[in-house]
């Protein structure tokens, strides 16, 4: 019965909470499923050259925080990434590195995909 317990438990805490990062794809807090994908560009537009002027730097996270969620995508973490260049009053960004996030862990993720970039005014 203590061993059925510990185990509901343990299965609750790594599948019903959230995303502990600020900038991902799945919301924090608790939820099952049924997370809104966050898709587009948001107005923001991607540069091919990084300008000489320096940018705010940005991340954004592709996370599978569930076991029955699809996998992490590159093309989420760009949405991500550039909703985060929007919400901090940019309109460009040069994209640095779109990789596999190794603290996906950390942020209570399976797995992550992490964009890097700058964001700028042009």
């Amino acid at each position: 019965m203590k061993n059925t317990i510990a185990f509901t438990m343990v299965l609750g805490a790594l599948t019903a909470c959230g995303s502990i990062a600020p900038n991902t794809d799945k919301p924090s807090g608790f939820y099952v499923g049924g997370a809104t994908k966050v898709t587009g560009d948001f107005g923001v537009s991607t540069l091919d050259t990084r300008p000489q002027n320096g940018g705010f730097e940005v991340s954004g996270v592709s996370c599978k925080n569930k076991l029955w969620e699809s996998a992490p995508t590159r093309d989420r973490a760009i949405s991500v990434l550039k909703r985060e260049v929007r919400n901090a009053g940019y309109n460009s960004v040069y994209i640095r590195s779109v990789e596999q996030d190794p603290n996906a862990l950390v942020k209570n993720c399976w797995s992550a995909i992490i964009a890097y970039g700058e964001a700028f005014n042009q």
